[in-house]
C-alpha cells in the first residue's frame, strides 16, 4: 500500500506546477499551491490520532484513499487558482490521514498476532517501498506529463482506486 500511495501521489508533484502554469497561474500562485497540502497536513495531524482512535484506522485509511481520488480528480479538471488550491488541500488531508494511521494499523495487526517484535522490520520495509514509489513516480510522472499534462492525475486516480480494493 505504501508503494501504491506514493506512486500515485508522486505522479502529481511535477505535473501540478506545469499544468497550473498552462492554466495561467502565476509563479507566486504556484508557490502557494506547494504550501497548501503542508498546511492541511499540519492541521489534520493535530487531531488525527484522536480521530483515528474514535472511528477506527480502517475507516480513516479508506477516507484517505477517497481524498486522494477526489484531489486527483479535481486536479485533472482544475482551471483556476481556487480549484487547484482545493485539490491540493484535499490531497494534503488524505496524506495526513494516511501517515500515522498506516503505522498504527501495522502495529495493531502485529500485536493481535503476537509479533510486535517484527514491527521495526515491517515498518522499515514499508518506508523503503514508500521511497521507491516516490522515486519511480517522479521519473514516470515527468514522462507522462510530457505526453499530456493531465495524465499523471489520472494515474493518481487509478492508484487511489487500487488502494480502495486492497
Amino acid at each position: 500500500a505504501s508503494f501504491v500511495w506514493n506512486y500515485g501521489l508522486g505522479m502529481t508533484w511535477l505535473a501540478v506546477p506545469l499544468y497550473a502554469h498552462s492554466q495561467g497561474l502565476s509563479a507566486a500562485e504556484i508557490g502557494v499551491l506547494f504550501s497548501v497540502p503542508v498546511l492541511a497536513q499540519i492541521t489534520i495531524n493535530l487531531v488525527g490520532g484522536a480521530y483515528t482512535d474514535r472511528v477506527g484506522g480502517r475507516r480513516v485509511m479508506i477516507a484517505s484513499c477517497l481524498a486522494m481520488a477526489l484531489g486527483g480528480l479535481e486536479l485533472s479538471f482544475a482551471q483556476g487558482f481556487w480549484q487547484f488550491t482545493f485539490a491540493e488541500f484535499v490531497l494534503g488531508i488524505g496524506a495526513s490521514m494516511r501517515s500515522g494511521t498506516e503505522s498504527a494499523l501495522l502495529f495493531d495487526t502485529l500485536k493481535h498476532r503476537g509479533r510486535t517484535e517484527d514491527y521495526q522490520r515491517f515498518e522499515g520495509h514499508a518506508e523503503s517501498l514508500t521511497r521507491l514509489g516516490t522515486a519511480i513516480s517522479a521519473m514516470l510522472g515527468g514522462v507522462l506529463a510530457a505526453i499530456a499534462l493531465r495524465l499523471p492525475f489520472y494515474v493518481n486516480l487509478a492508484s487511489a482506486a487500487l488502494l480502495l480494493v486492497m
